[in-house]
C-alpha cells in the first residue's frame, strides 16, 4: 500500500499480483493473456495513478474476451455464426440451441422502412402506447413484420451454421422438461429444428433430476496454492508509466523514456480530443496538467522535461504532418492494443496511430521521440526505418489479418517535425 501513487496504477496492481503468486494460479496457457488485457484495460482508465471509474471498468470488461486456446496439434475455433459465413470447417459444434436468439419485449419507439419504387421510400414510426389495452395498429403492424424477419432470419443462421460442416455436425441442446412436455423456445434455432427431430428422441434418457444446475454450483472456486509454494519473486521494481511497447530509448537513464512517454499519451490525448482541446490550454494549464503526469517519474528534473514536451507538443501541431496524424479520420485509433499470431507465436502489439485515409488507405504510425544526432537527415531516417521495420511490419501483418486494404507504415518524430513512410508488402 505505501507504494500506491508512486507508479501507474497498471504497474502497482500488476506487481502485486505478481508477488502474490497470481501467474501460478492460472490453470491455462492463454489465461496470461487475459490477465495481460485486463492490466492494458487498467492502463485505459488510468488517471494520475488512480482510477477513472469503477463502473467504466466493469462496463469494459464485460466487453473483454477470453483469448483463445492455441494447441499445435488441434486447434478449436470459438466464433459467432455471422463470422463462420464462408468458412468450412471438418466438424461444427453448435451448442445452446435452445437459447433465444430474439426478444419479444416491447420496445419504446419501432420504425420500418417500406420501398414504394426506386427512387420513393416511406418511413413508418411508431410508439409504444402507455397502456396495453390501448389500440396501436401502426406499432402492432411494425412489430409483426420485425416477427416474421426475426422467423425468417433464424432460419437462414441455422442454415449458415449447419452447411459449415464438411464431415461431422453435431448439435447440442438441454430439456428441462420431458419430450413430450417440452416446447421450444420462440425465436430459438431448436424452433426450426423441433419438427424434424422430436420423433427421433422418443428413446432419449431424461434425468430423473432437473437439469438447472443451483447458483451455488455455479460459484467460481477459490484456487489456493499449496502451503509450501515459494514464490521465485522477492521484490519488484514497477518500469515507469508506459504507453507503448517499445521505448524508443534505451538509456539508463529514464529521463528521456518518461518524456517519451508523456508525449506519446499527450499525442493521443489530442487524437482523442481534437488539437482544440489542447490549444485551448493556457500555458499554465498545460504545464500542471504535464506536471501531474511527470509527478510519479521525475523529481528534479521535472521542469526541464515539461519544457521538452511542450516544446514536442508545439511543433506537432505546427506541422501540417502532424496536424494530419491527429486529425479524426475514418476507423482512426490510437495507442491500439492487438494481438495475432506473427511466425506462429502469439505476440502483442500497442499501435501508436492507424487509420483509413481518403484514398482507403490503411495508415500505420508510430511517433519516436529520438532527435537527428547524425549530419545528413536523410540518412538518419534511413536507419530509423532499418531499425524499427522488422517491428513496424508485424503490426502491418497483424492488422492485415483483419483489414486487407494497402498498407503504409510512417515513423513520426515529433521534436524534429520529421516524417518517413513506406509501403507494406
Amino acid at each position: 500500500m505505501n507504494e500506491r501513487n508512486r507508479y501507474s496504477l497498471r504497474n502497482w496492481i500488476e506487481s502485486t499480483w505478481l508477488l502474490l503468486g497470481g501467474p501460478a494460479g492460472l490453470q491455462e496457457s492463454n489465461a496470461i493473456l487475459d490477465a495481460n488485457t485486463f492490466f492494458i484495460l487498467l492502463e485505459s482508465l488510468d488517471e494520475g495513478g488512480t482510477l477513472r471509474s469503477v463502473n467504466e471498468l466493469n462496463l469494459k470488461i464485460e466487453t473483454c474476451y477470453a483469448a483463445p486456446i492455441h494447441s499445435n496439434e488441434k486447434t478449436i475455433q470459438i466464433m459467432t455464426i455471422h463470422n463462420a459465413k464462408g468458412l468450412e470447417f471438418d466438424t461444427v459444434i453448435l451448442p445452446h440451441l435452445e437459447s433465444h436468439t430474439g426478444t419479444d419485449e416491447k420496445e419504446m419507439l419501432l420504425w420500418m422502412e417500406q420501398t414504394r419504387s426506386e427512387t420513393y421510400h416511406t418511413l413508418l414510426l411508431a410508439l409504444m402506447t402507455p397502456h396495453a389495452s390501448d389500440d396501436n395498429s401502426i406499432y402492432s403492424y411494425i412489430k409483426r413484420q420485425q416477427t416474421i424477419k426475426m422467423d425468417y432470419e433464424n432460419g437462414r443462421l441455422l442454415y449458415v451454421a449447419a452447411t459449415r460442416a464438411k464431415k461431422q455436425l453435431h448439435l447440442f441442446f438441454s430439456l428441462n422438461k420431458t419430450i413430450e412436455e417440452f416446447k421450444p423456445a420462440r425465436y430459438s434455432l431448436l424452433e426450426k429444428l423441433w419438427p424434424s427431430i422430436q420423433s427421433n428422441l422418443h428413446d432419449t434418457a431424461f434425468p430423473p433430476d432437473s437439469l438447472v444446475h443451483s447458483s451455488e454450483n455455479k460459484k467460481q472456486k477459490l484456487l489456493r496454492l499449496t502451503e509450501n509454494w515459494q514464490n521465485p519473486l522477492r521484490e519488484i521494481e514497477p518500469p515507469p508509466i508506459r504507453l507503448h511497447t517499445q521505448s524508443a530509448f534505451q538509456l539508463p537513464d529514464y529521463f528521456l523514456r518518461h518524456i517519451g512517454t508523456v508525449t506519446h499519451f499527450v499525442l493521443q490525448q489530442i487524437a482523442r480530443f481534437s488539437t482544440a482541446w489542447w490549444k485551448e490550454k493556457t500555458m499554465l494549464g498545460k504545464k500542471n496538467y504535464l506536471d501531474n503526469l511527470f509527478k510519479k517519474m521525475i523529481h528534479s528534473k521535472r521542469p526541464l522535461a515539461i519544457d521538452r514536451v511542450l516544446e514536442a507538443i508545439d511543433k506537432t501541431l505546427s506541422d501540417s504532418r502532424g496536424c494530419w496524424i491527429l486529425h479524426p479520420h475514418q476507423d482512426a485509433h490510437s495507442e491500439l492494443p492487438i494481438t495475432a499470431v506473427i511466425d506462429q507465436t502469439i505476440q502483442s502489439f500497442i499501435i501508436d496511430r492507424t487509420f483509413i485515409d481518403e484514398q482507403q488507405i490503411r495508415w500505420i504510425i508510430d511517433y519516436k521521440t529520438t532527435q537527428n544526432n547524425a549530419d545528413d537527415l536523410a540518412t538518419f531516417l534511413k536507419k530509423e526505418q532499418e531499425k524499427y521495420q522488422r517491428s513496424l511490419s508485424h503490426y502491418a501483418e497483424a492488422i492485415f489479418n483483419t483489414d486487407q486494404r494497402p498498407i503504409r507504415i510512417g515513423l513520426y518524430f515529433p521534436f524534429i517535425s520529421a516524417w518517413h513512410e513506406w509501403g507494406y508488402f
